[in-house]
Protein backbone atom coordinates (compact mmCIF):
# COMPACT_ATOMS: atom_id res chain seq x y z
CA UNK A 1 0.00 0.00 0.00
CA UNK A 2 1.23 3.47 -0.72
CA UNK A 3 2.69 5.56 2.13
CA UNK A 4 -0.20 8.41 2.76
CA UNK A 5 0.66 11.58 1.53
CA UNK A 6 0.64 14.45 4.10
CA UNK A 7 -2.08 17.03 4.08
CA UNK A 8 0.54 19.95 3.93
CA UNK A 9 3.92 19.96 3.73
CA UNK A 10 6.18 22.95 4.15
CA UNK A 11 8.48 24.22 0.83
CA UNK A 12 11.94 24.12 1.18
CA UNK A 13 13.28 27.31 1.09
CA UNK A 14 16.89 26.77 2.02
CA UNK A 15 18.78 30.07 1.72
CA UNK A 16 16.17 31.63 4.44
CA UNK A 17 17.58 33.10 7.61
CA UNK A 18 16.87 31.15 10.85
CA UNK A 19 14.67 33.40 13.29
CA UNK A 20 15.33 32.46 16.95
CA UNK A 21 13.47 31.53 18.90
CA UNK A 22 14.13 27.39 18.39
CA UNK A 23 10.25 26.84 19.46
CA UNK A 24 9.00 28.27 16.24
CA UNK A 25 10.66 26.32 14.15
CA UNK A 26 7.94 24.49 13.15
CA UNK A 27 6.72 22.73 9.39
CA UNK A 28 5.39 19.45 8.69
CA UNK A 29 7.95 17.55 5.88
CA UNK A 30 7.44 14.50 4.63
CA UNK A 31 10.64 13.58 6.79
CA UNK A 32 8.69 15.19 9.64
CA UNK A 33 12.08 17.36 9.42
CA UNK A 34 11.76 21.31 11.07
CA UNK A 35 12.34 24.19 8.92
CA UNK A 36 12.07 28.09 10.00
CA UNK A 37 9.65 29.14 7.65
CA UNK A 38 7.37 26.53 8.74
CA UNK A 39 3.90 26.16 8.82
CA UNK A 40 1.80 28.58 10.71
CA UNK A 41 -0.70 25.85 11.35
CA UNK A 42 1.53 23.62 13.06
CA UNK A 43 2.59 26.29 15.47
CA UNK A 44 -1.45 27.21 15.67
CA UNK A 45 -2.16 23.68 16.52
CA UNK A 46 0.54 22.86 19.06
CA UNK A 47 -0.42 26.53 20.86
CA UNK A 48 -3.83 24.95 21.05
CA UNK A 49 -3.05 22.27 22.73
CA UNK A 50 -1.36 24.06 25.32
CA UNK A 51 -4.29 26.77 26.11
CA UNK A 52 -7.23 25.96 28.66
CA UNK A 53 -10.75 27.70 27.94
CA UNK A 54 -9.49 30.04 31.28
CA UNK A 55 -6.83 31.67 29.94
CA UNK A 56 -3.31 31.25 32.33
CA UNK A 57 -1.72 34.17 30.27
CA UNK A 58 -3.51 37.17 29.80
CA UNK A 59 -2.06 39.84 27.64
CA UNK A 60 -3.98 43.42 28.40
CA UNK A 61 -2.59 46.34 25.94
CA UNK A 62 -3.09 49.72 26.68
CA UNK A 63 -5.70 51.98 25.31
CA UNK A 64 -6.91 49.03 22.59
CA UNK A 65 -9.93 48.60 21.34
CA UNK A 66 -10.78 45.69 18.25
CA UNK A 67 -10.30 48.88 15.23
CA UNK A 68 -7.38 50.54 16.60
CA UNK A 69 -4.66 50.74 13.92
CA UNK A 70 -1.26 51.03 14.89
CA UNK A 71 1.59 52.61 12.68
CA UNK A 72 4.93 53.34 12.29
CA UNK A 73 6.60 54.46 15.84
CA UNK A 74 3.22 53.87 17.51
CA UNK A 75 3.60 52.34 20.86
CA UNK A 76 2.33 49.05 22.03
CA UNK A 77 2.58 49.08 25.64
CA UNK A 78 0.91 46.94 28.50
CA UNK A 79 0.96 43.74 30.73
CA UNK A 80 1.37 40.09 30.50
CA UNK A 81 -0.50 38.29 33.38
CA UNK A 82 0.50 34.81 34.10
CA UNK A 83 -1.74 33.01 36.24
CA UNK A 84 -0.75 28.89 36.43
CA UNK A 85 -3.79 26.69 37.41
CA UNK A 86 -1.06 24.37 38.90
CA UNK A 87 2.96 24.88 40.06
CA UNK A 88 4.54 25.04 36.52
CA UNK A 89 8.28 24.83 36.23
CA UNK A 90 9.85 26.86 33.42
CA UNK A 91 12.98 28.16 32.12
CA UNK A 92 12.42 30.89 30.44
CA UNK A 93 9.86 33.50 29.99
CA UNK A 94 9.37 35.14 26.22
CA UNK A 95 6.93 38.19 25.03
CA UNK A 96 7.47 39.65 22.29
CA UNK A 97 5.94 41.86 19.15
CA UNK A 98 5.94 39.90 16.35
CA UNK A 99 5.08 39.50 12.38
CA UNK A 100 4.06 36.82 10.05
CA UNK A 101 3.50 36.45 6.60
CA UNK A 102 1.52 33.10 5.71
CA UNK A 103 0.92 31.82 2.50
CA UNK A 104 -1.40 28.52 1.26
CA UNK A 105 -1.41 26.85 -2.07
CA UNK A 106 -3.74 24.02 -2.78
CA UNK A 107 -2.26 21.70 -4.91
CA UNK A 108 -3.54 17.64 -6.69
CA UNK A 109 -1.83 16.18 -3.81
CA UNK A 110 -0.99 18.48 -0.94
CA UNK A 111 -1.53 21.83 0.31
CA UNK A 112 1.76 24.21 0.85
CA UNK A 113 1.94 25.92 3.15
CA UNK A 114 4.34 28.70 4.24
CA UNK A 115 5.20 31.94 6.96
CA UNK A 116 7.44 33.68 7.43
CA UNK A 117 8.59 35.75 10.52
CA UNK A 118 9.61 38.80 8.99
CA UNK A 119 9.24 40.78 12.60
CA UNK A 120 10.99 39.56 16.25
CA UNK A 121 11.07 42.63 18.97
CA UNK A 122 12.04 40.99 22.34
CA UNK A 123 10.86 42.17 25.14
CA UNK A 124 13.63 41.75 28.16
CA UNK A 125 12.51 40.80 31.36
CA UNK A 126 14.66 42.41 34.14
CA UNK A 127 13.81 40.28 36.99
CA UNK A 128 12.14 36.13 37.04
CA UNK A 129 10.27 35.18 39.74
CA UNK A 130 11.79 31.62 41.03
CA UNK A 131 12.07 28.38 38.84
CA UNK A 132 8.25 26.84 39.45
CA UNK A 133 5.33 29.44 38.65
CA UNK A 134 2.99 28.68 42.06
CA UNK A 135 -0.04 27.44 40.75
CA UNK A 136 -2.90 30.35 41.42
CA UNK A 137 -0.33 33.11 41.72
CA UNK A 138 -0.61 35.85 39.02
CA UNK A 139 2.56 37.21 37.86
CA UNK A 140 2.93 40.34 36.13
CA UNK A 141 5.31 41.74 33.68
CA UNK A 142 4.77 45.23 32.15
CA UNK A 143 6.14 45.14 28.02
CA UNK A 144 6.52 48.00 25.62
CA UNK A 145 7.08 47.81 22.14
CA UNK A 146 7.56 50.75 19.01
CA UNK A 147 6.32 49.60 15.34
CA UNK A 148 9.95 49.96 13.49
CA UNK A 149 10.12 51.93 10.18
CA UNK A 150 11.88 49.06 8.81
CA UNK A 151 12.98 45.53 8.76
CA UNK A 152 16.41 44.25 10.11
CA UNK A 153 18.39 43.20 7.06
CA UNK A 154 18.07 39.25 8.14
CA UNK A 155 14.41 39.67 7.36
CA UNK A 156 15.12 39.11 3.28
CA UNK A 157 18.08 37.67 2.63
CA UNK A 158 17.42 35.65 0.16
CA UNK A 159 18.05 36.17 -3.36
CA UNK A 160 16.54 39.56 -5.78
CA UNK A 161 17.27 40.75 -8.51
CA UNK A 162 17.63 44.61 -8.11
CA UNK A 163 18.31 46.40 -5.29
CA UNK A 164 14.76 48.10 -5.41
CA UNK A 165 13.02 44.66 -4.80
CA UNK A 166 15.07 44.03 -1.92
CA UNK A 167 14.40 47.50 -0.13
CA UNK A 168 10.93 47.25 -0.77
CA UNK A 169 11.02 44.01 1.32
CA UNK A 170 13.02 45.43 3.65
CA UNK A 171 9.53 47.65 4.63
CA UNK A 172 7.09 46.53 6.71
CA UNK A 173 3.77 45.40 4.94
CA UNK A 174 0.67 45.96 6.66
CA UNK A 175 -1.93 43.51 8.19
CA UNK A 176 -3.50 41.69 5.66
CA UNK A 177 -6.52 39.91 6.06
CA UNK A 178 -7.63 40.47 10.03
CA UNK A 179 -9.21 44.14 9.54
CA UNK A 180 -12.99 44.25 10.38
CA UNK A 181 -13.98 45.29 6.62
CA UNK A 182 -13.08 43.55 3.98
CA UNK A 183 -9.52 44.24 2.67
CA UNK A 184 -10.35 41.84 -0.27
CA UNK A 185 -7.42 39.35 0.24
CA UNK A 186 -8.01 35.69 -0.43
CA UNK A 187 -7.78 33.42 2.64
CA UNK A 188 -4.49 31.87 1.05
CA UNK A 189 -2.39 34.97 2.28
CA UNK A 190 -2.20 36.82 5.56
CA UNK A 191 -0.48 39.48 7.59
CA UNK A 192 -0.53 39.35 10.89
CA UNK A 193 1.14 41.12 13.61
CA UNK A 194 0.69 40.02 17.62
CA UNK A 195 1.83 40.54 21.02
CA UNK A 196 3.07 36.93 22.20
CA UNK A 197 4.00 35.10 25.45
CA UNK A 198 4.80 31.92 26.39
CA UNK A 199 6.48 29.95 29.33
CA UNK A 200 8.93 28.06 27.81
CA UNK A 201 10.78 24.49 29.27
CA UNK A 202 13.95 23.29 27.65
CA UNK A 203 13.72 20.56 25.22
CA UNK A 204 16.54 17.81 23.65
CA UNK A 205 16.16 21.01 20.65
CA UNK A 206 14.95 24.38 21.23
CA UNK A 207 11.72 25.14 24.30
CA UNK A 208 8.86 23.56 24.70
CA UNK A 209 5.49 25.59 25.43
CA UNK A 210 4.44 25.35 29.20
CA UNK A 211 1.62 28.51 28.66
CA UNK A 212 0.93 30.77 26.46
CA UNK A 213 -0.91 33.01 24.27
CA UNK A 214 -1.29 35.84 21.84
CA UNK A 215 -3.09 39.16 21.04
CA UNK A 216 -3.61 40.37 17.27
CA UNK A 217 -3.11 43.95 16.48
CA UNK A 218 -4.39 45.46 13.05
CA UNK A 219 -0.51 47.80 11.79
CA UNK A 220 -0.55 49.79 8.91
CA UNK A 221 3.10 51.46 8.27
CA UNK A 222 3.40 54.64 6.61
CA UNK A 223 4.34 54.95 2.93
CA UNK A 224 5.33 57.47 0.88
CA UNK A 225 3.98 58.50 -2.97
CA UNK A 226 6.91 57.11 -5.24
CA UNK A 227 7.65 57.85 -9.10
CA UNK A 228 5.07 57.10 -11.88
CA UNK A 229 6.09 53.59 -12.84
CA UNK A 230 7.71 53.27 -15.78
CA UNK A 231 5.57 50.46 -18.05
CA UNK A 232 6.58 49.05 -20.74
CA UNK A 233 4.78 46.51 -23.72
CA UNK A 234 6.04 43.62 -21.48
CA UNK A 235 4.04 44.96 -18.17
CA UNK A 236 0.56 43.80 -19.66
CA UNK A 237 -1.19 44.41 -16.10
CA UNK A 238 -1.52 48.12 -17.47
CA UNK A 239 -3.17 48.92 -20.51
CA UNK A 240 -2.33 52.46 -20.77
CA UNK A 241 -2.59 53.33 -24.39
CA UNK A 242 -4.76 52.53 -26.88
CA UNK A 243 -5.68 53.02 -30.67
CA UNK A 244 -8.53 52.40 -32.89
CA UNK A 245 -10.77 52.70 -35.61
CA UNK A 246 -14.23 55.28 -35.44
CA UNK A 247 -16.62 54.18 -37.38
CA UNK A 248 -20.28 54.98 -37.14
CA UNK A 249 -21.25 50.95 -37.03
CA UNK A 250 -19.75 47.90 -38.18
CA UNK A 251 -20.71 48.45 -41.81
CA UNK A 252 -19.38 52.15 -42.71
CA UNK A 253 -16.32 53.60 -43.74
CA UNK A 254 -13.60 54.77 -40.75
CA UNK A 255 -13.95 58.37 -40.22
CA UNK A 256 -10.69 58.23 -38.72
CA UNK A 257 -9.00 56.71 -36.02
CA UNK A 258 -8.82 57.81 -32.47
CA UNK A 259 -5.73 57.62 -29.98
CA UNK A 260 -5.68 57.32 -25.98
CA UNK A 261 -3.12 57.37 -23.25
CA UNK A 262 -3.32 57.46 -19.83
CA UNK A 263 -0.97 58.88 -17.21
CA UNK A 264 -0.56 57.26 -13.56
CA UNK A 265 -2.99 59.35 -10.96
CA UNK A 266 -1.70 61.09 -8.15
CA UNK A 267 -1.47 58.51 -5.34
CA UNK A 268 -4.02 57.70 -2.83
CA UNK A 269 -3.52 59.38 0.83
CA UNK A 270 -4.97 56.97 3.54
CA UNK A 271 -5.67 59.07 6.78
CA UNK A 272 -3.86 58.03 9.58
CA UNK A 273 -6.66 55.64 10.98
CA UNK A 274 -6.64 53.89 7.27
CA UNK A 275 -10.24 54.55 7.10
CA UNK A 276 -10.96 57.32 4.86
CA UNK A 277 -8.84 57.78 1.45
CA UNK A 278 -8.01 61.27 -0.55
CA UNK A 279 -9.59 61.28 -4.23
CA UNK A 280 -7.66 61.05 -7.29
CA UNK A 281 -8.40 61.61 -10.79
CA UNK A 282 -6.87 59.72 -14.54
CA UNK A 283 -5.51 62.12 -16.82
CA UNK A 284 -6.35 60.70 -20.41
CA UNK A 285 -5.03 62.37 -23.44
CA UNK A 286 -6.52 61.83 -26.64
CA UNK A 287 -5.87 62.28 -30.57
CA UNK A 288 -8.19 62.43 -33.00
CA UNK A 289 -6.62 61.71 -37.00
CA UNK A 290 -10.11 62.11 -39.10
CA UNK A 291 -9.88 61.01 -42.86
CA UNK A 292 -11.05 64.09 -43.90
CA UNK A 293 -11.01 67.95 -42.33
CA UNK A 294 -14.63 68.31 -42.03
CA UNK A 295 -15.14 65.18 -39.72
CA UNK A 296 -16.06 65.80 -36.06
CA UNK A 297 -14.32 64.29 -33.57
CA UNK A 298 -16.15 61.95 -31.34
CA UNK A 299 -17.50 62.38 -28.12
CA UNK A 300 -17.77 60.37 -24.50
CA UNK A 301 -20.86 60.30 -22.84
CA UNK A 302 -19.82 58.74 -19.63
CA UNK A 303 -16.32 56.91 -17.92
CA UNK A 304 -16.96 53.19 -16.06
CA UNK A 305 -14.37 52.72 -13.17
CA UNK A 306 -12.94 49.61 -11.55
CA UNK A 307 -10.50 49.55 -9.19
CA UNK A 308 -8.35 46.17 -8.63
CA UNK A 309 -6.46 44.94 -6.04
CA UNK A 310 -4.64 42.95 -7.06
CA UNK A 311 -3.38 40.15 -4.63
CA UNK A 312 0.41 37.76 -5.36
CA UNK A 313 0.89 35.64 -2.66
CA UNK A 314 4.28 32.88 -3.14
CA UNK A 315 5.44 29.59 -1.44
CA UNK A 316 8.95 30.78 -2.54
CA UNK A 317 10.30 34.19 -1.93
CA UNK A 318 9.85 36.30 -5.01
CA UNK A 319 12.70 37.56 -6.54
CA UNK A 320 11.00 40.78 -8.80
CA UNK A 321 8.09 42.47 -8.26
CA UNK A 322 5.05 40.70 -9.61
CA UNK A 323 3.83 43.81 -11.22
CA UNK A 324 6.36 43.63 -13.91
CA UNK A 325 6.22 41.87 -16.88
CA UNK A 326 4.08 38.85 -17.92
CA UNK A 327 0.36 38.98 -15.77
CA UNK A 328 -0.13 35.25 -16.88
CA UNK A 329 3.59 34.14 -15.42
CA UNK A 330 3.24 36.56 -11.91
CA UNK A 331 -0.63 35.10 -11.54
CA UNK A 332 -2.17 37.08 -8.84
CA UNK A 333 -5.59 37.04 -7.29
CA UNK A 334 -7.85 40.33 -8.25
CA UNK A 335 -10.51 41.67 -6.96
CA UNK A 336 -12.44 44.56 -8.50
CA UNK A 337 -14.78 46.80 -6.83
CA UNK A 338 -17.34 49.07 -9.08
CA UNK A 339 -16.94 53.01 -8.58
CA UNK A 340 -19.57 55.24 -9.61
CA UNK A 341 -19.33 56.50 -13.45
CA UNK A 342 -17.94 59.73 -14.61
CA UNK A 343 -19.21 62.11 -16.94
CA UNK A 344 -16.48 63.79 -18.52
CA UNK A 345 -16.56 66.67 -20.85
CA UNK A 346 -13.87 66.45 -23.46
CA UNK A 347 -12.89 69.52 -25.47
CA UNK A 348 -11.30 69.54 -28.60
CA UNK A 349 -8.75 71.34 -30.26
CA UNK A 350 -7.86 71.79 -33.59
CA UNK A 351 -4.50 71.50 -35.13
CA UNK A 352 -3.21 71.78 -38.80
CA UNK A 353 -0.07 69.57 -39.58
CA UNK A 354 1.09 71.15 -42.82
CA UNK A 355 3.82 68.52 -43.10
CA UNK A 356 1.99 65.84 -43.16
CA UNK A 357 1.26 63.25 -46.55
CA UNK A 358 -1.71 62.06 -44.58
CA UNK A 359 -5.53 62.69 -46.91
CA UNK A 360 -6.04 65.38 -44.32
CA UNK A 361 -3.21 67.84 -42.28
CA UNK A 362 -5.80 67.88 -39.86
CA UNK A 363 -6.02 66.24 -36.40
CA UNK A 364 -7.50 67.28 -32.75
CA UNK A 365 -6.11 66.55 -29.57
CA UNK A 366 -7.97 66.74 -25.78
CA UNK A 367 -7.20 66.21 -22.89
CA UNK A 368 -9.56 64.78 -19.84
CA UNK A 369 -9.63 63.96 -15.94
CA UNK A 370 -11.40 61.31 -14.85
CA UNK A 371 -12.19 61.89 -11.16
CA UNK A 372 -12.46 58.52 -8.67
CA UNK A 373 -12.67 58.11 -5.16
CA UNK A 374 -12.31 54.64 -3.41
CA UNK A 375 -15.52 53.12 -1.26
CA UNK A 376 -13.92 52.92 2.13
CA UNK A 377 -16.93 52.70 3.24
CA UNK A 378 -17.14 48.65 3.26
CA UNK A 379 -13.73 48.02 2.31
CA UNK A 380 -10.54 48.18 3.80
CA UNK A 381 -7.73 49.45 1.01
CA UNK A 382 -4.13 48.62 2.73
CA UNK A 383 -1.27 50.63 1.09
CA UNK A 384 0.65 49.33 -2.00
CA UNK A 385 2.89 46.74 -0.47
CA UNK A 386 5.70 43.98 -1.66
CA UNK A 387 7.33 41.80 1.25
CA UNK A 388 9.09 38.45 0.19
CA UNK A 389 6.32 36.35 -0.11
CA UNK A 390 2.74 38.51 -0.57
CA UNK A 391 2.31 41.56 -2.45
CA UNK A 392 -0.63 43.43 -3.05
CA UNK A 393 -0.86 46.35 -6.03
CA UNK A 394 -3.75 48.34 -7.37
CA UNK A 395 -5.18 49.16 -10.76
CA UNK A 396 -7.94 51.68 -12.01
CA UNK A 397 -9.67 50.48 -15.36
CA UNK A 398 -11.65 53.04 -17.11
CA UNK A 399 -14.20 52.02 -19.65
CA UNK A 400 -15.32 55.54 -21.92
CA UNK A 401 -17.77 55.12 -23.90
CA UNK A 402 -20.06 57.26 -27.00
CA UNK A 403 -19.49 57.70 -30.17
CA UNK A 404 -16.56 54.94 -29.46
CA UNK A 405 -15.54 52.79 -26.86
CA UNK A 406 -12.14 52.70 -24.86
CA UNK A 407 -11.00 51.42 -22.17
CA UNK A 408 -7.70 52.01 -20.31
CA UNK A 409 -5.90 50.52 -17.48
CA UNK A 410 -3.49 52.41 -14.93
CA UNK A 411 -1.81 51.46 -11.81
CA UNK A 412 -2.08 53.91 -8.66
CA UNK A 413 -0.52 54.01 -5.32
CA UNK A 414 -2.26 53.80 -1.93
CA UNK A 415 0.05 55.41 0.79
CA UNK A 416 -0.54 55.37 4.34
CA UNK A 417 -0.29 59.09 5.30
CA UNK A 418 -1.41 62.37 4.25
CA UNK A 419 -0.22 64.64 1.03
CA UNK A 420 2.34 67.60 2.07
CA UNK A 421 0.25 70.96 1.95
Amino acid sequence: MAAKVPSFVDVQVTKLPNTPPEYEHLGIHRNGGIHPWGSAHALASTLKGKMTKKPEVQILINGHFNSKVYTTNSEVSGVVNITPARNTRYDRLDISLDGLSETRRDGPDMTHMTSHRFLRLEMPIDEYPAEVLEAGVTYTFPFIFNIPAHLSSKACSHKTNSEDVWERHMALPPTLGGWEKDDMAPDMARVTYSIKAYVLTRARQGFNIALGNSHAINVMPTSFEEPPLNITERDDLYKIERSKKVKKNIFSASQGRISAVAAQPAAIHLTKEGYEASGSSIPISFTFEPSAADVIPPQFTSASLKIQAHTWFRDQPMMNLPTQGSSVANFGYPFSVSLPKASPKVQWTQNVDMTSTKDSPVFHTATVEVPFKLPTADKMFVPTFHSCIISRAYTVKVVLEGDVKIDLTVPVQVVMGTPDV
